[in-house]
């Protein structure tokens, strides 16, 4: 049954998680025998496949060594691969929070198999969220309207009592298409008295 309450739905990257894709790419260019243009680009070639899941970690990896001679060691290629991915405890602390008042609390992330592996170990407050899905966990990305409606099934809450918090205004877009009220995120400064306003203004 759809609950009458509010919920709050973040993105990860660059919204709870700091995320730093330059720093990745040239950590992979030193563990390989390309330069970092082409790591970009080979990177590219199957973005989507593991944003869906389509190549797991191990997978991911075996294609890199072939394609651009990464590093055959999956600890070495682990530690590059996550090395631009660093905690945002102000943002989580919110969030977490937020969930001590009483708001459920869901993510929504495009990600990868190998980057889900360092947020599952990173990130304890993850496990005491209402929703959380990965992309490469579901086989949907944002902007999918699927993705969002995942979602608020799994928060069980009425779609216009739900805010999405992102960093890409086409996802903001994607979540604003099913319903959701929707917050393009820049600084947490603006963000928390924002999210507080809209919440606020969905009281009973």
């Amino acid at each position: 049954m759809i609950k009458k309450m509010q919920a709050v739905v973040f993105d990860v990257g660059n919204v709870l998680v700091h995320w730093a894709p330059q720093i990745i790419e040239d950590e992979l260019a030193r563990i390989s025998t390309a330069d970092r243009a082409r790591i970009i680009t080979v990177q590219q070639a199957v973005r989507h496949e593991i944003g869906l899941g389509s190549l797991t970690a191990a997978e991911y990896h075996r294609y890199l060594v072939e394609a651009v001679g990464m590093d055959g060691h999956w600890d070495r290629f682990f530690e590059a691969y996550c090395l631009g991915l660093c905690r945002d405890d102000q943002a989580l602390s919110y969030a977490s929070l937020l969930k001590r008042r009483g708001v459920a609390i869901g993510v929504i992330s495009n990600t990868n198999d190998v980057h889900v592996h360092w947020l599952r170990a990173q990130i304890p407050e993850f496990a005491s969220f209402d929703s959380v899905i990965f992309s490469s966990d579901v086989g949907l990305l944002k902007p999918d309207p699927a993705i969002y409606l995942r979602s608020l099934s799994e928060l069980g809450v009425e779609t216009g009592r739900a805010l999405f918090v992102d960093d890409l205004p086409e996802n903001v877009v994607g979540a604003q298409a099913v319903g959701m009220a929707a917050l393009l995120h820049r600084d947490w400064g603006k963000s928390i008295p924002s999210i507080e306003a809209w919440l606020s203004a969905t009281l009973d």
